[in-house]
């Protein structure tokens, strides 16, 4: 069993604004369903939020974009793909993430540092990231991921690939602003993080340069850095992505 920890800020806000909307004669049975909530969910394996049904899919991220980002997504526009054997966990991206100068990777972000302490190499993601195979940019979407924490515990088919191979494979894989999402999604929803000493190649996605982007939680804090694209590591290894 893991160690207690005490709720942080934003969880005693949060039910604190519940709260307010509770009738002072309503409360006593509204923390006696809450306790009898938190209990049915203490009893669920973390792994269960990690492979959640559409429908479920839609009501774990409903929140995150709600309270995190400011705005209810249109999910009638995001199709999520089938899953493909353990490619199950969904990353929605919807477009209304993009802001009104065509940037969200900064965005994205900046909810990370918010929620957890992040650094990056690079200034602005938005002018650093030139590409990525997919993008709200380009209109909402979903992809699908495995629901392994650490990414060199899946995807064997990706083992000791670099980005070119990647690339030269034709495999579909995560990109930056994908897997700063889900990052958010496995803290929101299990209070863990991905890539304890390991590293996610965000084969995906590219600078100007042609460098790729990667990202990993080390010590107290998430990461993102660069790498040449033949570079090939055992503790680097990309995560397969399917989308529609």
């Amino acid at each position: 069993m893991g160690a207690y920890r005490d709720p942080d800020e934003a969880h005693i806000e949060r039910l604190a604004a519940i709260l307010r909307n509770v009738a002072p004669e309503k409360r006593e049975e509204f923390f006696q369903k809450a306790i009898a909530r938190i209990e049915a969910l203490s009893l669920r394996s973390p792994t269960s939020m990690l492979t959640a049904s559409d429908e479920q899919a839609f009501e774990l991220w409903r929140p995150i974009f709600q309270e995190l980002f400011g705005f209810t997504p249109d999910f009638s526009l995001i199709k999520l793909p089938q899953a493909q054997g353990n490619l199950v966990l969904p990353i929605l991206m919807p477009g209304e993430l993009v802001d009104s100068k065509g940037g969200f990777m900064e965005r994205i972000f900046g909810i990370c540092k918010e929620l957890f302490p992040s650094r990056k190499y690079g200034s602005n993601l938005d002018k650093s990231v030139t590409h990525n195979d997919r993008t709200p940019q380009n209109g909402s979407y979903a992809v699908r991921v495995g629901n392994h924490l650490k990414a060199t515990d899946g995807d064997e088919i990706l083992k000791g690939l670099s980005a070119n191979a990647i690339r030269q494979k034709n495999i579909a894989t995560i990109t930056l602003p994908e897997r700063k999402m889900l990052e958010i999604y496995i803290y929101k929803t299990t209070g863990n993080h991905l890539d304890k000493h390991v590293w996610t190649l965000c084969s995906g996605s590219r600078d100007s340069g042609g460098f790729v982007p990667y990202a990993y939680w080390y010590g107290d804090a998430f990461y993102v850095g660069w790498c040449h694209p033949q570079c090939a590591y055992p503790y680097l290894r990309g995560r397969s992505a399917v989308s529609c």
